[in-house]
């Protein structure tokens, strides 16, 4: 009787050991589960931000290369004007009448436009590029934190 006393009592033993056991390994589970759930969230995150990053990178790129085809452009520009390339002035003795006259202001004029276009695509570019970097700098911002 005492034999199954005590073999009843082990497995009662057993039982309980048995369940509180089934408990912590439930609560550690539970734990771990919630850290591999915030790990994932954090993962996400930072693939948005690189994501985000990497598309601001491409577009100031892109800026940074129109700013040089316009810096370009501007020195052509001021180079067809400072080297002297219209025809020779009325006073020299030359007559421009007609058409020579309208294509001579025509020249002029886009001359001056090759000058003032280039000038003003560089001026929008240089804002455009810091309107980018200012937005970078809050949309990175609202991801992190």
């Amino acid at each position: 009787m005492a034999f199954l006393l005590a073999l009843e009592f082990a497995e009662v033993f057993g039982l309980a050991h048995s369940l509180h056991s089934y408990a912590r390994d439930e609560t550690w589970a539970k734990r771990s589960y919630l850290v591999e759930i915030q790990a994932l969230r954090i993962d996400i995150l930072n693939t948005v931000r690189e994501e985000v990053r990497d598309r601001f990178t491409v577009w100031g790129n892109s800026l940074d290369n129109l700013m040089v085809i316009a810096t370009l452009m501007l020195s052509i520009g001021f180079g067809f004007v400072v080297e002297g390339t219209f025809p020779p002035q009325e006073h020299d003795g030359f007559r421009y009448e007609g058409v020579q006259e309208v294509v001579l202001i025509c020249y002029a004029v886009f001359a001056a436009l090759a000058l003032v276009f280039p000038l003003l695509s560089l001026m929008l570019t240089v804002t455009v590029r810091f309107e980018v970097a200012k937005v970078q700098k809050q949309v990175l911002g609202d991801i992190h934190g």
